[in-house]
């Protein structure tokens, strides 16, 4: 009879065993699926801001661009000014030398 018990001991460890060595290679699938997906819940994410990024950089770019392009009228246009000013000041001394040596 304790021959029986052991064995049966022993068949019941080695049944025990097997359910853990089981269980645990489960767990190491469904632990690999897990950190796969989030991984790739991941990469989605980084692909999603750097879409965002790269979005974001092409407007900021153009809107520098558009800028760029108003402060290069104003510049041209303060040119215009300053020429015209210019202009009417020679135009204003011719004047008053004419003026001046009329009398």
């Amino acid at each position: 009879m304790n021959v029986r018990i052991t064995n049966m001991e022993v068949s019941f460890s080695e049944q025990l065993a097997k359910e853990i060595q089981e269980t645990q290679e489960q767990i190491e699938v469904v632990t690999v699926t897990v950190v796969e997906d989030r991984a790739g819940k991941l990469e989605e994410r980084v692909e999603l801001l750097n879409n965002n990024y790269n979005t974001l950089e092409t407007v900021l770019r153009a809107e520098c661009d558009n800028r760029k392009s108003d402060l290069s009228t104003i510049h041209a246009e303060i040119a215009v000014k300053q020429d015209k000013l210019s202009h009417e000041k020679e135009m204003n001394t011719i004047r008053s030398e004419l003026s001046s040596s009329n009398n």
